[in-house]
């Protein structure tokens, strides 16, 4: 069991905050019961009969005592900073001594009646937290099906202050002790083929060698540990042809970034004797190296014991052990109040590793991970992902959560149906993880998908049926449903109603252009797929019209997992009609109204047609002629491919149409069937 560090000294409190904590104790320790319920405290400020405790009079009040040095007013203080307090009426806590977590709503409204929005919009949330030791006894554990197993205590544990004391490595390998001896999803990994370098730091448990980069065989298997982390710019010391043979002998570890040093240490605390770390281990000078070593990712981060996940430093240098930044005030030898624990797409989204392309497929596919946030250690593998402080996390794929940002909490889904074998892969898992993989940054174009190429590698491996040939982030068995992406729509957050959507704006940099215009890797920015439910292939949603690819020419980049430029056309037989785009129009649900021509080769417009949405990728406030191309779509409505003529022929996508409705005659009369090329 892990050992909990000592705990702080109690901290400095006003009267009033003394009074509350006694209060505290009382109603969430021995509590007396009298009839009707009333609990039987001493504090004239405690509402009777209710758990309402009346703190200072006044905002200024509060304010006035945090200056002068109590720890829990500042604490308050602080969180109505941003905004104010929210009432002109004294401070009131409500005290919630029978939920897991113990939380206390802190308020200046007259009074507060519900909180059927409890944890969504309420602002001011604050738990009362215990100092112990973790162990799953107390924390919340989940069985196969996700349902809650045991009885976990009420309070949250206290966090350590530092992500580098005893307690935080004590519950480090606490996890991964439980998670090889005791999930069967999971299991103790068996040693594994190493890669082709590795960094060799040390016979465990002394660890008196310095770390030195290691050339293995191919028939060299161990334990191994890698790292994802951002780069944040060039990194200090990375491996080149110069430093090769020097970083044989002993690595400059008074000279290495700081996330390296951190990663070595917590590989060291774990038992662990080799690390792999990406600028260490693939010569960055060497073209060759560098495309031989990416292409092996799948399998690196697959087979790692364990990934060591620095999710909030921005830069190698920054490094991720050290000092917490959530406050903890200690009001009792055992208890603490702090603020409210953010919810887990909070923690994640918050995170800068979750925003590298890169990372993505090093999270999906690692079997283990061991996440560093700015305020706790989190634990993820195929049994469900942990907090440090509440335990295993309940609320994947709420309906809350959900609304909140559905990327995030999908994605942890997914992750965890992939390492526990119940996904069917299918173009629709694939179509969901390009637009995980979208709404992150990439600081090379031409890493656009080899940042991915692990991903499609293993997807083409799990597939149910052979998909084809990679082409350009697609897959050439469906390649009709796969043109149908578009920019993804904005939800606003932290409202309780919803919100007329808005899209986000792609770009297509000079660097993309080595892609197709067909391909959601000619664009940067988040994307949608439009049609990328299965049903969208069942016989009912084809006859609708006639889409036909007769030919895929591929002259560079075919089936190339790796490709850093791709040259592609399609040819393409289908109904189509020319429009004239306007975005003067308002922004429907679906994009921007649209007017068809009155002929194909004349300037008469009709009127602006409500139903025809047009919604570009890019230069929306620029009019122009577009083509408008029919696909395959439900007998009631169609997605549509809005497209920009080149030369007779010879068309480019820029764009997606929606329809809602079916063509009425006249509107269909403006449709001809005709061969051309996309490029």
């Amino acid at each position: 069991m892990a050992q909990q560090d000592s705990p702080l000294p109690n901290a400095t409190v006003c009267d009033i905050c003394a009074d509350f904590a006694k209060c505290i104790l009382q109603v969430t320790g021995k509590r007396v019961k009298v009839k009707g319920g009333a609990r039987r405290v001493e504090s004239t400020r405690w509402t009777e009969g209710r758990d309402v405790f009346r703190h200072h009079d006044s905002h200024a009040s509060l304010v006035k005592s945090a200056d002068a040095g109590c720890g829990v007013c500042s604490l308050i203080a602080d969180d109505f900073k941003a905004d104010g307090p929210n009432g002109t009426y004294s401070l009131k806590l409500y005290c919630f001594q029978n939920n897991r977590p113990v939380e206390v709503v802190a308020t200046f409204e007259e009074a507060k009646y519900s909180f059927w929005y409890f944890g969504m919009w309420e602002p001011h949330v604050f738990h009362i937290v215990k100092h112990r030791p973790y162990d799953t006894e107390h924390e919340t554990v989940l069985d196969g099906h996700g349902k809650q197993v045991g009885n976990p205590e009420r309070f949250y544990r206290a966090l350590p202050a530092r992500s580098d004391s005893k307690d935080a490595f004590d519950t480090a390998r606490y996890w991964l002790q439980t998670c090889n001896e005791g999930h069967k999803s999971c299991g103790d990994s068996p040693e594994a083929p190493l890669p082709t370098r590795v960094i060799d730091i040390g016979q465990p448990p002394e660890y008196n060698a310095v770390p030195r980069l290691l050339i293995t065989t191919e028939e060299e298997e161990g334990y191994y540990v890698a790292l994802s982390h951002c780069w944040g710019g060039d990194i200090p010391c990375k491996l080149t042809q110069d430093v090769l043979e020097q970083y044989r002998k002993a690595l400059p570890m008074d000279q290495l970034p700081r996330n390296f040093v951190d990663a070595v240490r917590v590989a060291r605390e774990l038992g662990f004797r080799y690390i792999w770390i990406d600028a260490l281990c693939i010569i960055q000078d060497s073209a060759s190296d560098w495309q031989s070593e990416a292409a092996k990712m799948a399998d690196i981060y697959s087979q790692a014991a364990l990934t060591i996940s620095a999710m909030s430093s921005d830069a190698s240098t920054k490094g991720f052990l050290g000092p917490r930044q959530r406050k903890h005030v200690q009001i009792h030898e055992e208890l603490a109040v702090c603020g409210q624990e953010p919810r887990i797409t909070d923690i994640i989204e918050q995170c800068s590793l979750d925003n590298r392309g890169w990372c993505m497929q090093e999270r999906l596919l690692s079997k283990k991970l061991l996440h560093y946030t700015k305020d706790q250690m989190m634990w993820e593998c195929a049994q469900g992902l942990t907090l440090e402080q509440s335990g295993m996390h309940e609320s994947i794929g709420v309906s809350r959560e959900r609304i909140y940002d559905t990327f995030i909490s999908d994605f942890i889904k997914l992750r965890l149906d992939y390492h526990s074998h119940t996904t069917k892969f299918d173009y629709t898992v694939w179509y969901g993880l390009v637009e995980e993989y979208r709404t992150r940054d990439l600081t090379m174009a031409t890493d656009t998908l080899p940042a991915i190429a692990g991903v499609a590698s293993r997807f083409n491996t799990l597939m149910t049926r052979y998909p084809g040939a990679f082409i350009a982030g697609l897959w050439e068995n469906d390649l009709k449903r796969g043109l149908f992406w578009g920019p993804k729509p904005k939800i606003e957050r932290n409202t309780r109603t919803a919100v007329k959507r808005h899209f986000f704006q792609l770009s297509r940099p000079a660097d993309l252009a080595r892609y197709p215009s067909w391909s959601w890797a000619s664009v940067q920015g988040c994307v949608e797929f439009w049609m990328k439910e299965e049903h969208a292939t069942n016989e009912k949603y084809q006859r609708r019209q006639d889409f036909k690819i007769l030919s895929v020419n591929v002259a560079l980049g075919y089936d190339d997992l790796m490709a850093t430029q791709v040259k592609a056309e399609l040819r393409i037989r289908a109904s189509m009609t020319r429009a004239w785009y306007n975005y003067e129009h308002d922004e429907g649900y679906y994009g921007h109204p649209t007017q068809f021509y009155k002929s194909t080769d004349g300037d008469s417009l009709e009127e602006p047609c409500s139903d025809l949405n047009c919604l570009l990728d890019t230069e929306r406030d620029k009019p122009r002629d577009i083509w408008i191309v029919t696909s395959v779509g439900p007998p009631d409505y169609a997605y549509m491919l809005a497209l920009e003529k080149i030369e007779e022929d010879r068309f480019r996508r820029i764009g997606l149409v929606y329809f809602p409705r079916a063509f009425d005659p006249e509107e269909w009369s403006r449709f001809q069937v005709k061969e051309f090329t996309l490029i």
